[in-house]
């Protein structure tokens, strides 16, 4: 029964409490019974429910679970699969050097196993995911060259990628990259290429990020209105999704936004309700845009009342 109600990782059910409560009940059933095969599936599953909803701790857990898998092609699937999930763990705790690490192993491993077998538990391209995150963590690490390099061979494999799932997940992680050197035009780039392929297979999770990422680039473009409204949508679109490890990145950039039109006070609450939440104590990646919106734009900034900001005007 236990295996006939699995919840599967749909985007329309994660943030659903029945996926990890279910998922754990047969990750216990198939431990009792031995079967290693299935047992991978699970953990995997588990590990990435954990990821997708920002505990990092939880995350983890799991990968080391998968690493310690014995027996044939499972293992080498399984060390895939954990080093990959070690790899976003690392990342969005703002552990970037050992995030390199971990997607390297996980791409240098990829030579040991069939990528159509890997495709049943993972089914994005694992090497293309890999090293668009190498690049975001080395930039997000400020070794800046390092990582002009690495979008190099991002955009060589992305344009050879006859996945669309796999291209959009790539196209839509080269936007970050550019948002966090400052690069509005080549985030806008990115992402309007994102936000079209998206749209065209119907994937509402990548859709809302690329939306995220245009409206980030809009509003550093000198058309904060438009911006500020694509962020808010974009940010509806991947809460309705249920996942929440990108909402404190997500909601840093509408930050920055409201800062740039001189909403300042709106901008500090967003950053003051985010430190009071969960997901920022297990989600550090967005700390370094926390500190440039709050150093640059927060600190120097005067609050200024809505009767004001309505004479002054906005951009747009």
């Amino acid at each position: 029964m236990r295996e006939m109600l699995i919840v599967p990782l749909e985007v329309a059910s994660w943030g659903s409490m029945e996926i990890p409560d279910n998922l754990d009940q047969l990750r216990k059933l198939r431990e009792a019974r031995g079967d290693t095969e299935e047992l991978l599936s699970v953990l995997h599953a588990i590990s990435s429910d954990h990821i997708i909803n920002g505990r990092v701790s939880g995350g983890r857990n799991f990968a080391r679970k998968m690493l310690e898998v014995r027996g044939g092609k499972e293992a080498a699937l399984a060390a895939v699969l954990g080093q990959r999930c070690l790899g976003f763990c690392e990342f969005l705790s703002a552990n970037f050097g050992e995030a390199i690490t971990h997607f390297e192993k996980a791409i240098e491993l990829c030579d040991l196993v069939d990528l159509e077998e890997l495709k049943r538990h993972y089914y994005a391209s694992t090497v293309l995911v890999a090293r668009a995150m190498i690049a975001w963590s080395l930039m997000l690490a400020g070794r800046v060259a390092e990582a002009k390099e690495a979008i190099k061979v991002v955009v060589e494999l992305a344009e050879d990628e006859t996945d669309l799932h796999s291209k959009t997940y790539a196209l839509c992680i080269l936007s970050s990259v550019y948002q966090s050197a400052g690069d509005a035009g080549a985030t806008q780039d990115f992402a309007t290429q994102a936000l079209d392929l998206s749209q065209q297979h119907q994937t509402r999770y990548w859709e809302a990020w690329a939306q995220i990422m245009k409206g980030w680039a809009l509003a550093a473009n000198d058309s904060p209105n438009r911006g500020i409204k694509e962020l808010t949508d974009g940010i509806a679109k991947y809460e309705g999704t249920g996942s929440r490890q990108m909402l404190p990145y997500a909601r840093i950039l509408l930050a920055d936004a409201y800062c740039r039109t001189g909403h300042v006070s709106e901008g500090r609450s967003i950053i003051e309700d985010l430190e009071n939440s969960r997901e920022f104590r297990e989600v550090r990646y967005a700390d370094v845009m926390a500190r440039h919106v709050r150093n640059g734009r927060l600190d120097s900034a005067k609050p200024s009342s809505r009767g004001q900001k309505r004479s002054n005007g906005r951009k747009d």
